[in-house]
């Protein structure tokens, strides 16, 4: 007879994998859909590229929730905390840096530039990663101007 999986679980793989580990240590067996795929080629799935589905054999699905109860459904609690204009620089600044990643954004990340340091000066402080997403910026004007330097070579 084939087992039924239900999933207990989706999300970013590293809370993923936190909550299979939890499970497997209590004696609940788990498995997470389409892991291979998504560390070979996430996008390969569509949207939610990043996320993955943690389940477990459905007469465990119960017991596998009460373990997980422990987590919050989302960061609304930790965002709450923290001062509204604050998570929005934050979340600028993070926008900023995995935009520099790729080449073709490097437009993208100088457009955000000026919000970002609009919003850590209202803060009056630098944010948490300030540093990283100066670097990510400036690899993006470097990337850009790269490119530019290509481009009008190649016009001649």
């Amino acid at each position: 007879m084939q087992r039924r999986w239900t999933t207990v679980f989706s999300g970013p793989m590293s809370e993923a994998l936190v909550c299979q580990g939890l499970l497997d240590s209590n004696g609940v067996a788990t498995h997470l859909l389409d892991q291979n795929i998504k560390v070979i080629d996430p996008f390969i799935t569509g949207a939610n590229a990043f996320d993955v589905q943690l389940q477990v054999p459905a007469e465990d699905v119960q017991n596998a929730k009460e373990m997980l109860a422990w987590r919050p459904d989302d960061d609304r609690e930790i965002v709450a905390a923290i001062e509204p204009a604050e998570e929005r620089v934050r979340r600028l600044g993070k926008r900023i840096r995995w935009a520099s990643i790729q080449m073709f954004t490097a437009p993208y990340v100088l457009c955000l530039a000026l919000p970002y340091f609009r919003g850590v000066k209202q803060l009056g402080r630098r944010p948490e990663d300030y540093a990283w997403t100066i670097a990510a910026i400036g690899f993006s004007l470097v990337t850009l101007a790269t490119i530019l330097g290509i481009v009008l070579r190649v016009g001649r």
